[in-house]
């Protein structure tokens, strides 16, 4: 279906992973953001101590692909063990769509302008927002993550304004059940959580706040 994503699907483990990290420099700038993405995402699941040491080479990593090796490698570690505690993906494993919801919200808005990675970084930082908003965590954490997050958006300009469009999306979205929206928050690093939310006007004032307060308003 046009413009929806993950309506069907598999369940089918890897028998190995390969990493190459010679694969990388073929990538544009955008495509190595979109990567980090997720990289960012299973370290704020896993904890402070993995997100700390993430967020302290950030910096590094993105000026030298060969810092990426250890961290890929924790990624698909972590993401191991939350995959095989809930390999059919029931109950616990859903935290792993953190950013997601709005992420592919997100893309389908902008027509993929926004590529996958990226636009998860972005819903991370819009569910952290709603959270801190709902006081699931403190305005230093909201900060401190998005100081990072916000790092990994290479936008100067966001802007999801039209809400009719983005309701379109959103309620499209397999975790919306017909009257509220499943949406993965934050409780604090690695209290990923599932929460339910109500597709309204509160909602989407939050996330035009969230827009309006880190980019300037221009329509992608």
């Amino acid at each position: 279906m046009s413009g929806y994503k993950n309506q069907l699907g598999a369940f089918c483990p890897p028998e190995k992973v390969f990493i190459n990290l010679d694969y990388l420099s073929t990538l544009e700038e955008n495509d190595i953001f979109s990567g980090l993405g997720e990289i960012i995402k299973v370290h704020l699941i896993s904890g402070d101590n993995d997100f700390s040491i993430l967020e302290k080479n950030y910096d590094q990593i993105i000026n030298d692909y060969s810092y990426l090796r250890s961290f890929i490698y924790q990624s698909l570690t972590i993401k191991k063990k939350i995959v095989e505690f809930d390999e059919f993906d029931k109950k616990y494993r859903h935290i792993l769509n953190y950013g997601h919801t709005f992420g592919h919200a997100i893309e389908s808005y902008t027509n993929n302008k926004i590529p996958h990675g990226i636009a998860v970084t972005i819903g991370m930082d819009i569910a952290n927002y709603i959270s801190f908003n709902k006081r699931y965590i403190s305005k230093s954490v909201f900060e401190r993550v998005s100081n990072t997050l916000r790092k990994n958006i290479p936008y100067q300009s966001l802007d999801f304004g039209n809400h009719t469009k983005m309701i379109k999306f959103i309620k499209g979205d397999k975790k919306y059940d017909g009257s509220r929206l499943n949406v993965i928050l934050c409780k604090g690093i690695g209290n990923i959580f599932v929460d339910k939310m109500k597709v309204n006007k509160m909602l989407f004032d939050l996330i035009d706040e969230y827009t309006a307060k880190y980019y300037s308003t221009k329509t992608l």
